[in-house]
């Protein structure tokens, strides 16, 4: 059975206050962490590793590297991600 709690309107402003900072607090918290990590664009990923395009979006499709989106189509990767990635791929091979 659900419970009615009646507020009102200052604790119920204060209620949506402290929400909406909760929320904004977990979205800057996520964006610092991003901040701190290297972005590296397809270009950059190419180069790091000295692999085709084709390539670097093979290993993505397959899910060898992690593949992120800003919107709905521009790609990006983080970079501990892509040395994580390698070395995992890397130990693979020598077994």
């Amino acid at each position: 059975m659900e419970q009615m709690i009646l507020l009102n309107s200052t604790e119920f402003y204060q209620k949506q206050k402290d929400l909406i900072k909760s929320i904004l607090d977990e979205s800057l918290q996520s964006l610092n962490t991003l901040k701190q990590e290297e972005v590296l664009s397809m270009s950059d990923v190419c180069a790091l590793l000295q692999k085709s395009r084709q390539t670097v979006i093979s290993w993505s499709d397959r899910g060898i590297l992690k593949r992120r989106y800003i919107g709905d189509s521009s790609v990006f990767y983080l970079r501990s991600e892509i040395m994580a990635a390698m070395s995992t791929k890397k130990n693979n091979e020598e077994k």
